[in-house]
């Protein structure tokens, strides 16, 4: 069997500035990017499908 997820990877102002973040509700600067995975459960094998930088979101 084989899972397909997508992630959409958001920068935060916080990121554009190089500071530390996690724990604080910053917000996003409307920059991203989308990955999508593909994960074959009989292997336990990971490949990227497609990466797309989309710019803004």
């Amino acid at each position: 069997m084989t899972t397909i997820v997508t992630v959409r990877h958001g920068e935060t102002t916080w990121n554009r500035e190089g500071r530390l973040q996690g724990w604080a509700p910053v917000p996003l600067t409307g920059y991203c990017s989308i990955t999508e995975f593909e994960f074959d459960h009989e292997t336990d094998a990971v490949r990227v499908v497609r990466e797309n930088d989309t710019g803004h979101c």
